[in-house]
């Protein structure tokens, strides 16, 4: 094994230039830092979580809720009983994808589809889904709430001919039992807050326009305003 000698490790470091810091060199004390106020993150704003809901259900929710933004999005006129039913085999996948088996999937495809035709045969879904000046579908928002920032994702929401801003939940559910007014007088109370939370952050942005928020329910064909 030949030794490398001193002159051919100089050869090697050839080019590279050391600078060495003067004697009694510290490193300088560093500026004071800046005080800076920052608004205290809150978490999304996110609807109630029912344990009780089955995952199935909360699947086949999803779905209806992509599709309502579809149609929102596209136009009525783009939309009708023949494509929602061309539509059950992609819904159907959609489900896969989210872990339904083949059987289930099949079954919760032809439950959205049948809530998508019930929306579009409904007056209050065609309002709901039909043109308006500043509509959105799924649209996210922000702003400050009680002092906190609120982050949330708004179904629907657009300004009605009258200049009211809507803000409005989609809600898949249908009542099990009882009547229809008492489970969506429950359904009022239970999404009241969430929906005002809503309406708070539009207010902040929007201080001279009237907020109105409601819930929509595709299965039922029913739109409730909340107070």
């Amino acid at each position: 094994i030949e030794q490398v000698n001193a002159s051919e490790k100089e050869r090697k470091t050839r080019g590279v230039r050391i600078k060495r810091l003067p004697d009694g060199w510290a490193m300088p004390t560093p500026a004071p830092a800046i005080a800076v106020q920052v608004a205290k993150e809150a978490p999304a704003v996110t609807g109630p979580e029912f344990h009780w809901a089955g995952e199935k259900v909360k699947h086949l929710g999803t779905v209806v809720h992509r599709y309502l933004c579809r149609v929102a999005g596209e136009g009525l006129d783009k939309w009708d009983q023949r494509r929602l039913d061309n539509e059950k085999e992609r819904a159907a996948g959609m489900l896969r994808s989210l872990g339904l088996g083949a059987t289930e999937a099949d079954e919760y495809a032809e439950r959205a589809v049948g809530m998508l035709k019930a929306a579009l045969n409904d007056k209050a879904g065609r309002w709901v889904l039909g043109p308006h000046p500043e509509a959105k579908a799924e649209e996210p928002v922000t702003g400050v709430v009680g002092g906190e920032v609120a982050h949330a994702v708004i179904d629907r929401t657009f300004v009605d001919e009258n200049g009211v801003r809507w803000v409005i939940d989609y809600k898949t559910g249908s009542h099990e039992g009882g009547s229809r007014e008492e489970f969506l007088e429950s359904e009022k109370e239970r999404y009241r807050t969430q929906l005002e939370r809503y309406a708070a952050i539009f207010r902040e942005a929007e201080k001279d326009r009237v907020i109105k928020k409601g819930l929509y329910f595709p299965a039922l064909s029913e739109f409730v305003e909340i107070p």
